[in-house]
């Protein structure tokens, strides 16, 4: 857009799509970094609920190795 090569209707939708896919390639990267043993909490929960999450996970956890 700035050197005139596309207008700005077509610029807005090409840096929507690489942003995009460029998610979707810090998604799958991610995925592959971590243990197959991690887990993920939501970000989006409040900080209470995000807790209880990872201490029942914690706990079942726990209760499987001890079996």
């Amino acid at each position: 857009y700035v050197r005139g090569d596309m207008s700005l209707a077509e610029a807005k939708t090409e840096i929507v799509t690489n942003t995009k896919r460029y998610a979707r390639r810090q998604l799958t990267w991610f995925r592959h970094q971590l243990p197959s043993h991690a887990m993920t909490v939501d970000a989006t929960q409040p900080v209470e609920l995000q807790a209880d999450s990872v201490v029942r996970t914690m706990h079942a956890r726990a209760a499987e190795v001890s079996m």
